[in-house]
């Protein structure tokens, strides 16, 4: 019991450190997103709408289906004080509170997507605690190749639980249903990673180990979103349903690799991304305790957004869609710095 209460005031300080470490952030993100300091999608005028004022529109397709993205930052709005930047002037009142209330779910949900990394880590592969805290800030850092000032944070939130609950069905389901409307990528990428385990199980090692149950679920999502697709169809996006644009898109969107812009923006994300990857596979072969949770079909995953996002032409967001699958992967390198304090223990 004590040891138990020990580990509890550990995780606790770890969240109280974090939150302390890193709510400058908050502010960076806001400043972001009042000055329009970058390309973003604006969901405040969305948000505007679900508060019923009369100042919101609905946003086009595919954003609209998203809507669970910005129906959690209803309470922020509601309850976060106004901050005012000194040089921020001319803005709309109520169009800079949901603003507001929606950098406030970016930042929390990166805080919560690292805490998710430590927890897969520490609780799920049994990593030691140290180890798991530098993941957990290595998670942290990576978010900087996300949109902040988007939704991009809650759907990492949403991918890490996903992960940690990825051997709980019923958690696992419902979380999986939910994102249906909260990023449609959430749903490709989890429906690849749990369609290739089944193929894996199934033809190469013939023993069934994945849950059909999530399986069933992850196609159930997906034609749940597919059929609110068809049924409530809005204008928008309709150049990404153009089957016949994907290749000459492909070729375009390698192109853009070759620009400076392209290598910060795509390449140097792809191959960040690609070391993590390579470092779990590396460990998925020599570890027992991750191949309970991990298979090697799961790489599978960061070539499926990777794929769909060169398809579509997303131009220069190439790299930081493919970033959203690094929950998968991160929390294997863990093991690495295990690996490394093992070896310095037994220099000494």
């Amino acid at each position: 019991m004590y040891t138990r209460l020990s580990k509890n005031i550990k995780l606790i300080c770890v969240v109280i450190l974090i939150f302390f470490i890193t709510y400058p952030l908050y502010f960076q993100i806001l400043r972001e997103a009042a000055f329009n300091t970058m390309p973003r999608d604006d969901y405040a005028p969305f948000l505007l709408k679900i508060v019923e004022t009369t100042k919101g529109e609905v946003p086009p397709s595919p954003y609209i289906y998203r809507i669970l993205a910005v129906l959690v930052a209803v309470p922020f709005y509601y309850m976060l004080p106004n901050y005012k930047f000194t040089n921020l002037c001319e803005i709309d009142s109520e169009y800079y509170k949901a603003v507001q209330a929606l950098m406030a779910v970016s930042y929390l949900s990166i805080l919560g997507c690292s805490f998710f990394i430590f927890m897969i880590s520490y609780k799920r592969l049994g990593a030691s605690f140290n180890a798991s805290l530098i993941t957990c800030f290595i998670g942290f850092l990576f978010s900087g190749f996300i949109h902040r000032v988007g939704i991009d944070p809650f759907t990492l939130l949403i991918i890490s639980m996903l992960i940690y609950y990825i051997k709980d069905n019923f958690r696992f389901s419902l979380l999986l249903i939910f994102s249906t409307f909260v990023n449609e990528k959430i749903l490709i990428l989890f429906f690849s990673i749990l369609f290739l385990r089944f193929c894996y199980s199934c033809f190469i090692t013939k023993e069934f180990s994945i849950s059909i149950y999530q399986l069933l679920v992850s196609i159930a999502a997906v034609i749940l979103y597919l059929s609110a697709r068809l049924f409530f169809q809005f204008p928008g996006n309709e150049y990404q349903m153009q089957i016949d644009k994907y290749f000459p898109n492909i070729l375009i969107n390698l192109s853009l690799c070759c620009s400076f812009k392209g290598f910060i923006l795509i390449v140097i994300p792809l191959f960040l991304l690609s070391i993590i990857v390579s470092i779990f596979i590396a460990e998925l072969r020599n570890n027992e305790l991750l191949r309970k949770y991990f298979f090697i079909t799961d790489i599978f995953g960061v070539v499926s957004l990777t794929l769909i996002a060169l398809m579509v032409n997303v131009e220069y967001n190439v790299g930081r869609i493919a970033m959203l699958s690094l929950p998968i992967y991160l929390p294997a390198i863990s093991f690495v710095f295990d690996r490394y304090q093992s070896i310095k223990r037994n220099n000494i």
